[in-house]
């Protein structure tokens, strides 16, 4: 069984935290400069624009609000650069927020205060990877961004939302998320907005297997961002349209765009991004067999050890033991299983996967005992995010490991729960494994009847899966009918 591996990178949009200081202490406040120079800053400055806008916008609500003597002064500001906005840069962000602030009475600008606010929290919530909490706040920031009509900032806050329920593996809520803020974006016609989520639902169809939906959006975010002059964010859509044509099995295209990648990322002088599509290029050698993984996932371990990256670093342990474990290198996959969660002791969601592979690690070794030790810890923690697409990986494992101890009834209603998890997830590729392990069960057995029923439910749910296992379904399933 292999996990689906997470994106390396997601497009995540970021809002800073909006606490009252100083204006030399804020990020707008590089636009405080003669109006013969606001233009240039405005184009310097492009990537992060909005970021510094909302902050402005908010500053200045509060100093009314208030009735402070910087009141006056934030309001001409943010005129001054409305006003200089769509020469500069060719928006309108900041003369449309200033055409709602107008209609706004005192109580809807205090509403638009606390929308910043929440969706500020939200954004560092899912920055340390407190997911439930960063929910509560985008939720709460929606509701009143909706309420006010703030059309951008609602589109900005789904898809952040969308973000970290892909960055929590949750990929039907992020599948459903993602949808409806392309559907946001493509009413606002912002190349930007639309660029980003159309290359981060691409992402989340790679994950799903959906490989032709990932290239059909992957090819799409790579014109909106080549058009409309997005070259630093082009890497990042190179790198997994890399790994959408292997799997679609187009090698040579796919080794193009890495190089494309990382000619980017060099010639920028980012090794996080660097490091990110090496991680990403091992990733796609590992998925073929590829030896040449292991040196690229060392490239890539430089880097991350260079810039103190824990959370880069135990990603490539745990991809590197994901393969070694598959060359049947159990000895150094479990090296690397620990390595990885000595670095994700504070990333709960990340430190279920790897006790979850570690786990299955030591069955596959014969050291059942052990396994469940690691396997009932990352049960625990699956249980305490309620993330039923990670606890169904874990108990097919432990279904697994059950049956290897001849509690074969104890197996069964592992794989049960299992299948009742990945089906309330939306998770197909979970849906498949447990079908795998309940139909092995049955074989074993000798419930025929029941394993050809799971035997199709595999192949049904594994459909979109690569060719090498849906072969190995359709053999099982052959395989069952035969002994009918």
């Amino acid at each position: 069984m292999r996990w689906p591996r997470i994106p390396i990178t997601v497009t995540l949009a970021i809002f800073p935290l909006l606490a009252p200081s100083q204006l030399r202490a804020q990020p707008y406040a590089r636009f405080d400069v003669p109006d013969s120079a606001l233009a240039r800053t405005l184009v310097a400055g492009r990537t992060d624009y909005e970021n510094q806008w909302n902050a402005l916008l908010v500053a200045g609500l509060r100093a009314s609000l208030a009735r402070t003597d910087s009141a006056a002064r934030l309001a001409a500001l943010a005129r001054r650069v409305a006003k200089a906005e769509p020469q500069a840069i060719g928006s309108r962000i900041g003369l449309d927020a200033l055409a709602l602030r107008s209609r706004w009475n005192v109580a809807q600008s205090g509403m638009r205060v606390h929308a910043a606010v929440s969706e500020s929290l939200a954004t560092a919530a899912r920055a340390v990877r407190d997911f439930a909490s960063a929910d509560l706040h985008y939720a709460s920031a929606l509701a009143d961004y909706r309420a006010l009509s703030e059309k951008r900032r609602e589109a900005w806050v789904v898809g952040g939302m969308a973000a970290g329920a892909l960055l929590s593996r949750r990929l039907a809520r992020a599948e459903s998320l993602y949808v409806e803020a392309l559907e946001l974006r493509r009413r606002l016609g912002d190349p930007r907005m639309l660029g980003n989520t159309l290359n981060d639902l691409g992402q989340v169809y790679y994950q799903l297997g959906r490989l032709d939906d990932a290239h059909r959006l992957l090819d799409e975010a790579y014109a909106v961002r080549v058009q409309s002059g997005q070259r630093a964010a082009v890497w990042n859509t190179l790198s997994f349209l890399g790994l959408t044509l292997a799997g679609l099995g187009k090698p040579d295209s796919a080794a193009r765009r890495f190089d494309e990648a990382l000619e980017i990322t060099v010639s920028q002088g980012d090794s996080g991004r660097t490091f990110d599509v090496l991680a990403n290029l091992a990733s796609l050698l590992m998925d073929q067999d590829d030896p040449r993984a292991l040196s690229v996932s060392e490239r890539a371990l430089v880097i991350a050890r260079a810039r103190g990256d824990a959370v880069r670093e135990s990603r490539i342990h745990h991809n590197l033991a994901d393969f070694l474990r598959r060359s049947g290198r159990y000895s150094e996959a479990i090296e690397r299983y620990r390595l990885a969660i000595r670095l994700r002791e504070d990333d709960p969601t990340e430190l279920a996967v790897s006790l979850n592979g570690l786990g299955g690690t030591c069955q596959q070794v014969g050291d059942p005992e052990r396994a469940r030790r690691h396997l009932d810890r990352a049960l625990t923690i699956a249980d305490s995010l309620d993330n039923r697409s990670i606890r169904s990986a874990i108990l097919v494992t432990q279904a697994m490991v059950s049956d290897d101890l001849g509690d074969r009834a104890d197996a069964n209603r592992r794989a049960a729960r299992a299948l009742e998890d990945a089906m309330a997830a939306g998770d197909s590729g979970r849906v498949h494994d447990a079908c795998e392990t309940l139909g092995a069960l049955a074989v074993e057995s000798g419930d025929l009847a029941s394993a050809l029923r799971f035997r199709e439910r595999t192949l049904e749910a594994g459909a979109h899966l690569d060719a090498e296992r849906h072969a190995a379904d359709v053999l099982n399933l052959g395989h069952v009918r035969h002994m009918q």
